[in-house]
């Protein structure tokens, strides 16, 4: 009798599927399908889709968004807010769209006078990113600029991304997590919004994309806008971001008249998504 509840704990901790086939001796690369059986027997995961298998999930693909992050000042709540969104709306799929990483600490901008140093910054950032791999231990990421300040530093220096450690090296990301620029998802194109600006920059992407584009990266705006024409239907989505307007990292906005919108996005189809805003309530 294979002991699932073993396999199940791993998972839960955040051990990738390569490590426990190198770890758990009678454990195989196919029983990975046998596990995903079993947490639909036991009603487990029949709510966090997403952690199934591919072919054991529904034919139906609904795709959970996760906004800017900007760890480690993201805000607390944040994290079990698109948890519990995801759930509810039955997500099978998860994309980060991009600065799940702050690095204030090495920006190119001046720092904060209450800044941590870079070492602190990034042992905080490396610990509280742990709590979001183990939640979506599968996930597609958008590289933001604010993940590749370090490249960008070390480019400035003239020096090659060789001597940079790889994302998943640096972070300690799944090996299951895919990582690059854009994502294109049934018909939906995924990425940060660099140079894509401005309360309708999402949508003027997808016009320019040509297809329903998803995007974050300016944090003042949250929403999901739909252009026709004789043919078809796209839509424009900015998820807005998840982080604590009151840490030092966004002290730079206190003045501004726009403020981040928090929340996240769900994409149904290439016709059909929304952005949901984060909303606290009182008890």
């Amino acid at each position: 009798m294979k002991d699932f509840n073993l396999i199940h704990e791993l998972r839960l901790s955040g051990v990738s599927w390569e490590d426990i086939i190198n770890t758990v001796e009678w454990f195989t690369d196919n029983d990975r399908k046998l596990y995903s059986g079993w947490l639909l027997g036991i009603g487990y995961d029949t709510n966090r889709l997403w952690l199934l298998e591919d072919d054991i999930k529904p034919e139906e693909r609904i795709v959970g968004v996760v906004g800017d992050v900007h760890l480690p000042f993201e805000l607390d709540g944040y994290l079990q807010f698109c948890i519990d969104n995801f759930i509810k709306h039955k997500v099978t799929d998860i994309v980060f769209i991009g600065d799940l990483i702050d690095n204030h600490a090495i920006s190119r901008h001046i720092n904060s006078t209450k800044a941590m140093s870079p070492v602190q910054e990034y042992e905080l950032a490396l610990k509280k990113i742990k709590k979001w791999t183990i939640a979506f231990p599968k996930a597609k990421f958008c590289i933001g600029n604010h993940d590749s300040i370090p490249s960008r530093q070390l480019a400035d220096l003239g020096i090659p991304p060789l001597f940079l450690k790889d994302y998943k090296s640096l972070w300690n990301l799944p090996s299951e997590w895919e990582i690059d620029v854009e994502f294109i998802i049934d018909d939906v194109c995924y990425f940060h919004g660099i140079n894509s600006g401005g309360k309708d920059g999402a949508m003027n992407t997808a016009i320019f994309n040509r297809m329903s584009t998803v995007q974050g990266h300016s944090h003042s705006f949250l929403g999901c806008k739909y252009v026709a024409n004789k043919r078809d239907i796209v839509f424009g989505m900015n998820v807005g971001c998840g982080i604590d307007v009151d840490s030092y990292a966004m002290e730079y906005g206190k003045n501004y008249i726009k403020k981040p919108t928090l929340g996240c996005g769900i994409v149904y189809s290439s016709e059909e998504a929304y952005a949901i805003p984060y909303v606290e309530r009182g008890e």
